[in-house]
């Protein structure tokens, strides 16, 4: 499947409330996913890679192998193909876990275009900076890939969902996406916008080895060097509804 999509990002204040705007369409012209998700505190830079971290996790749920993905930051376009250096820390991380999602695929082009032509990813991502919330208008994305019947094993990581509750925030100068003190998350492989891949990924992979070795593990640090984020877990669930 190959998908269109316009992605936009940006933040009010900068640093300040940010939002991000995803419309997709397959190759027929139909809407398939179109929403404005809101990604807490950051600034413009890190809310445009946020729309398209958000923007790439949709198109894998939805099987899609080839992207054309448009974006009017220049900034984020020349920096994912190769112009432009990544000089800024924080943005570095968010650079990354783009480039692993990237791969994913079989092939996908990131391309710039003016404002205008990006008008309604601009649109959504007001939508969630104005509502505070995500907005979703458009999801024909599955639930879950997967029949019922198949069930997955005890120690897989792609269906399950963790509840973590962050004890000790990141360094903000050092996490692309930084969370909040005392706030508890819903992680899985599809990542809650604003909250850094690194460190749902790594909850991912101790919940799963907490459930299958019975280990008293509660708390997480965030892998990403210098980031200093700790969570301690408060649930554990498997998408086929199964609880712990």
């Amino acid at each position: 499947m190959k998908l269109i999509i316009h992605i936009d990002g940006g933040a009010r204040g900068n640093p300040g409330p940010a939002g991000a705007g995803v419309t997709m369409q397959d190759e027929q012209g139909r809407v398939v996913f179109e929403a404005g998700l809101f990604l807490g505190e950051m600034t413009n830079n890190r809310a445009e890679y946020g729309a398209l971290l958000k923007a790439l996790a949709v198109a894998g749920r939805l099987g899609a192998g080839e992207l054309d993905i448009f974006a009017d930051s220049q900034l984020l376009v020349r920096q994912i193909n190769g112009v432009y250096r990544v000089k800024n820390q924080a943005l570095k991380g968010l650079f990354q876990q783009a480039g692993k999602a990237i791969r994913q695929f079989d092939r996908c082009n990131v391309r710039h275009v003016r404002r205008e032509a990006n008008a309604r990813a601009d649109e959504l991502a007001n939508m969630a900076m104005d509502a505070g919330r995500d907005v979703v208008v458009q999801d024909l994305t599955p639930a879950d890939p997967r029949p019922a019947s198949d069930n997955p094993p005890r120690n897989d990581t792609t269906n399950t969902i963790v509840l973590a509750r962050c004890i000790e925030p990141p360094n903000p100068r050092v996490c692309p996406a930084p969370c909040k003190g005392n706030t508890t998350y819903r992680f899985d492989q599809t990542v809650p916008a604003g909250i850094c891949l690194e460190a749902a990924t790594e909850l991912i992979r101790i919940a799963a080895k907490t459930r299958t070795q019975h280990s008293q593990t509660t708390t997480c640090t965030c892998p990403q060097a210098h980031c200093n984020a700790r969570f301690e877990f408060t649930g554990l669930l498997l998408r086929h509804g199964d609880t712990s």
